[in-house]
């Protein structure tokens, strides 16, 4: 469900402050690293110990790109804390959901997802 009123949810997007190093998870590096793909829609708990291999294993890797399991695989991207330093002040956009123009592009994408919207 896409609820536009409980606690004032807002569509906020950003512009990072500088580029971050990324390890892309999207191609065959999770099989050359001896896992699958399984890693982006598996077991959370999983994903959360590959991720916290990753980072003890490349201290110059500031994220990951990864393919979502929330959204037919398209890329997603986690950020670890060694990217902080990449995060504006503030936010591109920011806008509040209730937004009538928001309405109709909230609509479209819940029939998308099979979500209702309140």
């Amino acid at each position: 469900m896409i609820d536009r009123l409980a606690a004032n949810p807002a569509l906020a997007a950003f512009r990072l402050a500088r580029e971050v190093q990324l390890l892309d998870l999207t191609g065959a590096w999770p099989t050359r690293a001896g896992a699958s793909m399984a890693i982006n829609s598996g077991s959370g708990a999983t994903a959360r110990a590959w991720s916290r291999a990753i980072y003890a294993a490349y201290a110059h890797v500031e994220g990951i790109r990864y393919a979502s399991s929330m959204n037919a695989n398209q890329p997603a991207f986690a950020l670890y804390e060694r990217a902080r330093t990449s995060l504006p002040t503030d936010a591109a956009l920011d806008i509040p959901l209730v937004t009538p123009a928001l309405a109709a592009p909230l609509a479209a994408t819940a029939i998308q997802l099979g979500y209702a919207v309140v």
